[in-house]
């Protein structure tokens, strides 16, 4: 059984307040956002009451504008550079365009204004370099003044282009939630990133060179105009070197390394990289050129500290463009491949596009459809073969900047099938171990000794709102639920409550090894609930007996389903739950249900004290006390007493917190909602 899983609602809304800072850009390299809007491309762009001339575009009203065709997530960019060229039609004194922002497309927010008022054939150019927290906007530059009689802007181009935020490459985590047909892979959340991207494969006998390092430096954004060397860990984890400097040329949009300098050599090494497969034979590739347009570059090219050759970075107009393809011997476990300048005199090189490759043993064969795009960093698989083993990698990606893939997860689900136990079905096992799951649904008698390599599942269907006792024979490593359709991991306080009974009487507790009373949250469908175990576990119907303390105590959880509550524990009484209190039984109980044991003391409590207190039950409730809930349009109306109200999404989120009047109205989108005041909760649907 596979759950998402739910974030805790923060305690209160957070509403963060920007300021835009223009500053002037000293930064190394940027990335195109919009395409440039020109004469003769105005793709991307929405163009409204503009009149294209020979080479410009004319704004002749002040309803005139050049606006983004698409929102735009400015939030993936450390720093967003936009650079306006106008003109006047006339040396006009007030010429005047403004340049704007939308999330809705409707109301638009100022961020500069450019003033311009002499004529010229080149037009004035306008730069600010800023940052933009959006996560969808628009853009627009729209003219302010425009005067058909006496003169208006004329737009010559407008450019948007940015420096993406780094983002780390992801680390695979082991696969959870095996069974025979299904997994769920994981991964680190990745900084800056708004989706991943996620490889699953199987390998297959045979042979096939195989990618063991890609590296174009596509992944870089730092902006610092000296070396990088001690950026070199966040930039190019586990690399190593000297003297190196990050490289983009925005014209040929290449990005790549140089190394060195005039009178001061420079290295750059690899991570350590198992290269020992195919007898240590593998395929180093990689462009070069000179940093010099008129002066060649020598480098010396190691592995694992031995010179193994020296290569000659020709004079390539100070770009990488010389590529090399050399076989070598001597891959070793942890080989390092260094490149360093071999003349101090030389004025450094360029280097890009670094792979390394080895002809090694196993196809790997993506599944159908995929790579995909996933938005979480957890991603559940179903409809698979038992007892096969798969891979997965995964990329990080803003959309503009992609990181390299992780190294590779494996998993291989389980060999045996699920078990199930319908409701009103007994078993009887005679110690024996199950490859897969065990799925139990309530009403189910589990007899005997059971060892599941997969996990125990137990399915309850519980009335929402009221309190039910419950036991279970193994302490549950999550519980889940349906919410609106979809399975979720619940929450202990919000979703379901729990309590357990120790002599003074019922207090809050967490799953553990002791019974409960349990009561459901109305908003989980159908008062269902699924407990889940750790895989490996077993069942046995043999056990010791509890020891419990003098006076009142809730039972331990049973091993299995079918022991008589007296086998389990010495006690003088036995106490089930009936009518909202707990009476003595002498009778086997149904399975799961939880059992009060009292042992003789000189606690005195009469029976009828052990009850489930008042404010936690459905016992009858005073209906001036109930709050009233109605909706006036798109807007909620409550009139309650003044106690703190929480109002939260579907998913959990909170996005109301406080104290209102009965002549307060929240507006709320559409959706459903949660509204809790004290311990009363409601459903509410716009």
């Amino acid at each position: 059984m596979v759950l998402r899983k739910k974030q805790k609602p923060s305690l209160a809304l957070t509403v963060a307040l920007f300021s835009l800072l223009f500053i002037n850009s000293n930064v190394c390299y940027s990335d195109t956002v919009v395409p440039k809007l020109s004469n003769g491309n105005s793709s991307g762009w929405s163009l409204n009451n503009m009149t294209q001339e020979s080479d410009c575009w004319s704004m002749k009203t002040i309803e005139a504008s050049a606006e983004t065709e698409q929102y735009y997530d400015f939030d993936v960019f450390s720093s967003i550079k936009i650079e306006a060229v106008t003109r006047t039609y006339f040396s006009f004194t007030n010429c005047t365009t403004r340049l704007e922002i939308s999330t809705d497309g409707i109301n638009w927010n100022p961020i500069a204004t450019f003033e311009h008022s002499i004529k010229n054939s080149t037009g004035k150019t306008f730069t600010i370099t800023t940052t933009l927290p959006y996560k969808q906007a628009k853009l627009r530059l729209i003219a302010t003044n425009a005067n058909i009689t006496l003169g208006w802007p004329k737009l010559v181009s407008l450019e948007i282009t940015g420096i993406p935020k780094f983002i780390p490459t992801p680390t695979g985590k082991e696969g959870v939630d095996i069974t025979n047909n299904s997994f769920t892979c994981q991964w680190n959340h990745c900084n800056n990133a708004t989706y991943y991207e996620v490889d699953l494969y199987r390998v297959f006998p045979g042979k096939k060179e195989k990618m063991l390092l890609e590296e174009d430096f596509r992944n870089q954004t730092t902006s610092s105009t000296g070396t990088m060397d001690n950026e070199l860990s966040t930039y190019l984890p586990k690399w190593n070197g000297s003297n190196v400097y990050f490289v983009h040329k925005n014209i040929e949009n290449l990005k790549y390394l140089k190394i060195g300098r005039s009178n001061a050599t420079g290295f750059i090494a690899t991570p350590p990289l198992n290269l020992s497969g195919n007898g240590g034979e593998f395929k180093l590739s990689f462009d070069i050129g000179s940093s010099s347009k008129i002066v060649s570059s020598k480098i010396n090219l190691y592995i694992n500290n031995r010179l193994t050759q020296i290569v000659t970075a020709g004079i390539t107009n100070e770009l990488p463009t010389q590529r090399f393809t050399l076989p070598f011997l001597g891959g070793t476990e942890k080989c390092i491949i260094k490149f360093e300048g071999a003349v101090k005199s030389d004025p450094g090189f360029l280097i890009d596009n670094i792979t390394i490759t080895q002809l090694l043993d196993g196809v790997e064969t993506s599944l159908p459809g995929y790579p995909i795009i996933v938005k979480d960093t957890i991603y559940s698989i179903t409809d698979f073969a038992p007892n096969t083993t798969y891979y997965y990698t995964v990329k990080a990606s803003n959309g503009y900047i992609t990181t390299n893939k992780s190294e590779p997860t494996s998993i291989k689900t389980l060999s045996g099938e699920q078990i199930t136990i319908d409701s009103d079905t007994e078993k009887t096992f005679q110690d024996e171990t199950i490859e897969g799951d065990l799925c139990i649904k309530e009403g189910a008698i589990v007899r005997g000794k059971v060892t599941v390599k997969g996990e125990v599942s137990y399915l309850c269907r519980l009335t929402t709102g009221k309190w039910h006792s419950f036991s279970l024979p193994f302490i549950p490593r999550i519980v889940g639920g349906y919410i609106e359709g979809k399975r979720y991991a619940l929450r202990t306080n919000y979703d379901y409550q729990l309590k357990s009974y120790q002599n003074g009487g019922f207090t809050n507790t967490e799953l553990g090894e002791r019974g409960y009373i349990i009561k459901v949250s109305p908003h989980i469908d159908n008062g269902e609930l699924f407990f889940f175990s750790n895989k490996g576990i077993t069942l046995n119907e043999t056990t010791s007996i509890n020891m419990i303390e003098e006076g009142y105590s809730h039972l331990p959880n049973p091993y299995t389903f079918s022991i008589n509550p007296r086998d389990l524990a010495l006690g003088d009484k036995f106490y089930c739950l009936k009518d909202n209190k707990y009476v003595e039984t002498t009778n086997e109980l149904p399975p799961f249900q939880s059992v009060i044991v009292y042992k003789e003391s000189k606690v005195t409590r009469p029976l009828n004290a052990i009850t489930i207190e008042s404010g936690i039950t459905d016992l009858p409730i005073d209906e001036n006390t109930i709050p009233k809930i109605w909706k006036e349009g798109n807007f909620l109306r409550i009139k309650s007493s003044k106690e703190s109200i929480t109002i939260y999404t579907s998913k959990g989120e909170i996005i109301y917190n406080g104290i209102v009047n009965e002549s307060d109205l929240i507006p709320l989108p559409k959706g459903l909602y949660l509204v809790k005041i004290k311990d009363f909760t409601s459903k509410i649907t716009f």
